[in-house]
């Protein structure tokens, strides 16, 4: 599997797994009661995100290192770039939050805290996919390149056995 194959990969495995987080807001957002629930769920999110982010750093080191480019062969570009970079941050932020409401007593605050999470979840889905969407079209531009020089190859090899 080629490093870009396996950061699309990696990155629609990462918006899975905001997507779920996403949807799991839901229920602290109406069930805000029952704070054991809750303290599970922002360990458990703060452990997704922990395995989520370096996945997102890859994607990020891999444009930044040409690995990754749009169609023509040019550097991806820095809107997508920034796009996810700034996911990447508030994804930290929100790990870190996750943590500490963990350990903390005032349930009071879990409804704004899971709707601000919702909203930073779902920002961070549409993002992604949007970036997914550019990983995939260079995906299929280089596919159609190696598919093109292989067909070059093939008729230079035909004219050389006549």
């Amino acid at each position: 599997m080629s490093e870009k194959d396996k950061c699309y990969e990696e990155t629609k495995g990462v918006i899975s797994t905001l997507f779920v987080l996403k949807e799991s807001t839901k229920k602290g957002i109406y069930d805000t009661e029952n704070s054991d629930d809750n303290h599970i769920w922002f360990h458990g999110s703060a452990a997704m995100l922990q395995n989520s982010i370096p996945q997102l750093q890859n994607l990020l080191r891999a444009i930044n290192e040409g690995v990754i480019t749009s169609q023509g062969g040019k550097q991806m570009g820095s809107k997508v770039y920034s796009s996810i970079e700034e996911i990447v941050s508030k994804l930290y932020v929100l790990k870190d939050s996750c943590r500490s409401m963990y350990y903390s007593e005032k349930s009071d605050q879990e409804l704004i805290w899971f709707q601000g999470a919702s909203a930073i979840l779902k920002e961070g889905v549409e993002k992604l996919q949007e970036a997914l969407q550019a990983i995939s079209a260079s995906i299929v531009v280089d596919a159609a390149e190696e598919l093109k020089a292989t067909d070059i190859d093939d008729k230079h090899e035909g004219k050389k056995e006549k």
